[in-house]
């Protein structure tokens, strides 16, 4: 019994230390923030967050949300992803030849939260681009306001990371 714990024990650590070691690194990532939307001059809402290349396929934002008034009042961030490299929304040259440069490609927006305590993570991903050397992210916080009100946002936190 003593042995097979031991083994037991031993195969548990060997299993934390490769995922430590190997799993949860990531290949290259930025933090960004705090961002803080407000509205008549109070805080609304907080994000910050760390933007990152891991599994060598997609960039992620992994984004931590907070609302900071207890209004019922939703919360909520956006990330814009974009893309350096060869696009057909670059245009051509008079060859025909693609050109390069940074490129839109996506949106994406966190769902809306409300309450006071608790942080969201929550975590927003596109696909790297094979015809593309670095990935972009143009991040806001904003909290959403009742009509006629509209949503206010920070302003952007840009990220950007070579691949």
């Amino acid at each position: 019994m003593r042995r097979s714990l031991k083994v037991g024990a031993a195969s548990l650590l060997a299993f934390i230390a490769t995922g430590l070691a190997g799993g949860v690194a990531y290949a290259q990532g930025v933090d960004w923030g705090p961002l803080t939307a407000s509205y008549n001059g109070q805080a609304r809402s907080s994000a910050l967050g760390f933007f990152y290349i891991a599994t060598g396929t997609q960039v992620t934002n992994k984004v931590q949300l907070k609302d900071l008034m207890n209004d019922g009042n939703n919360v909520y961030s956006n990330t814009s992803f974009y893309f350096y490299g060869q696009n057909t929304s670059c245009g051509t040259d008079g060859s025909g030849n693609t050109l390069t440069c940074w490129w839109y490609d996506t949106k994406k927006s966190t769902g809306e939260f409300s309450g006071v305590g608790p942080t969201w993570t929550l975590y927003l991903s596109d696909s790297l681009k094979v015809q593309s050397s670095q990935a972009r992210g143009s991040i806001t916080d904003c909290v959403q306001l009742g009509w006629p009100v509209p949503d206010h946002c920070s302003a952007n936190a840009i990220t950007t990371l070579s691949y």
